[in-house]
């Protein structure tokens, strides 16, 4: 009984930031189980209410004692984590669905795994290399993953220009990537529901947290090129190398404008936040 209240306590912690839960997450959970019955089995309605909004505060007061870089660099890192999630989550349902399995597939696995832990440990460069290589191992018999381009692009960008920026991320961040999943290969009501708290998600992180507009810009921007563009270096079924298809549709320009929209929110709530 008492782990089961533990375990639903410690949910509840999720929603204060990373920092705060690993310097004062067990003081607080010892706190509220010394103030639990021992037949409790679920927090109290007022005592969830509570620790949401002190999660949501303390994350508003995180948020003011980061500077525009490292809001950036950390966003930047989040959309990161997303899309690799995404890519391996993919990886794996077309296992799941398709009864697919190869070398190939076995190699980008070895690719992927080692990539997702180095872009979590902020290791810029060698997250670069394997995530630059596990793009081109899917290359000869897939299209681009634009997830993965993408990805390859923000971290490019975190090791040119915020190398210096070592700040750990939480794995919670890759639980996304099923959700998104479940976008593209489930029914059509759950995807327009993942869409819709996705956006919401956003919009709402304007004003929470500057590095969650960042973070969601990334994943709408692989999500614009990958219903837009197609590229193949590898297709003889054309009698040629190569094959290049550009489709534009008009949902990917909301999409791209979405990603404008979020890109300067962010920019211009991580500087006003910086004032404060």
């Amino acid at each position: 009984m008492g782990e089961v209240l533990t375990r639903r306590y410690r949910l509840l912690l999720l929603a204060y930031p990373s920092e705060y839960r690993e310097r004062r997450g067990d003081e607080l959970l010892g706190t509220v189980l010394d103030d639990a019955s021992p037949e409790q089995r679920w927090p109290s309605g007022r005592e969830a209410a509570s620790m949401l909004a002190q999660g949501v505060l303390a994350r508003l007061d995180a948020a003011r004692c980061r500077t525009p870089g490292a809001v950036w660099s950390e966003g930047l890192q989040m959309g990161a984590l997303l899309l690799l999630g995404y890519a391996l989550a993919g990886l794996v349902s077309e296992f799941i669905w398709d009864r697919v399995w190869s070398v190939q597939a076995g190699i980008t696995v070895l690719l992927a795994l080692p990539g997702i832990v180095a872009t979590l440990r902020s290791r810029w460069i060698v997250a670069l290399v394997l995530t630059t290589a596990w793009l081109t191992a899917l290359l000869p018999d897939h299209w681009l993953s634009w997830p993965l381009g993408t990805a390859v692009v923000a971290l490019a960008v975190l090791a040119v220009r915020f190398r210096s920026a070592r700040q750990p991320r939480s794995v919670e961040w890759l639980l996304v990537a099923p959700a998104v999943v479940a976008m593209q290969h489930g029914p059509e009501p759950v995807a327009v529901a993942v869409v819709a708290g996705f956006v919401l998600t956003s919009l709402i992180g304007v004003a929470l947290d500057p590095r969650i507009p960042i973070a969601a810009a990334c994943l709408l921007v692989a999500a614009a090129l990958q219903s837009t563009v197609g590229f193949r270096p590898f297709d003889d079924t054309q009698g040629s190398g190569t094959r290049f298809v550009f489709h534009p549709m008009p949902a990917s320009y909301v999409l791209l404008a979405m990603v404008a929209a979020l890109f300067l929110a962010s920019h211009v709530r991580s500087r006003q936040l910086a004032r404060l």
